[in-house]
């Protein structure tokens, strides 16, 4: 039902939905149930494409699991570069720093000479690769008492997966 509330944006069907979210739960840290709300939630509200979706959703669940911060929110950053590539990027950039000027006179130039889905693009791997790698810093810095905590809520959740499939 949810998938069909997305009106299969971003190519999603039934099919690549089980298949990216298989892969995932397989992941430490993310159950397939999260994989799947988060696939949907990505489709609908960040206007990206099948070809990314399943790597900037992953990005996006190990950021909220590393800092908190909703899957929601990160999907309305990449929704932010798709409408307006240029903008959408310095604004994140703000809050985030992780924009180089080489990366953004790319952006800009893309922008400019009119290849708006080249400039989305390019600014939104390198929103996710600055997410990515924030969200491994942050795991690499917890102590032995969240890490230990994390694993233990993540084994039960992929406990609650399995049943799920069962049923």
């Amino acid at each position: 039902v949810s998938l069909e509330k997305t009106g299969y944006q971003g190519g999603l069907t039934v099919n690549s939905l089980s298949d990216m979210s298989a892969a995932m739960g397989k992941l430490d840290g993310i159950t397939r149930g999260q994989a799947v709300d988060a696939l949907i939630l990505m489709s609908a509200e960040s206007q990206v494409g099948s070809d990314r979706l399943q790597r900037y959703t992953t990005t996006a669940l190990q950021w909220e699991k590393a800092a908190g911060e909703a899957a929601k929110t990160v999907a309305e950053g990449f929704k932010k570069i798709g409408e307006d590539p240029v903008k959408g990027v310095l604004e994140l950039n703000k809050s985030m720093g992780f924009l180089t000027s080489a990366t953004f006179e790319q952006i800009k130039s893309l922008q400019e000479a009119g290849r708006v889905t080249d400039a989305a693009r390019l600014a939104s791997d390198a929103y996710d690769k600055a997410l990515a790698d924030a969200a491994r810093n942050i795991q690499a810095n917890l102590g032995v008492v969240e890490r230990s905590w994390n694993g233990v809520t993540g084994a039960i959740g992929k406990a609650i997966n399995k049943v799920k499939e069962f049923g």
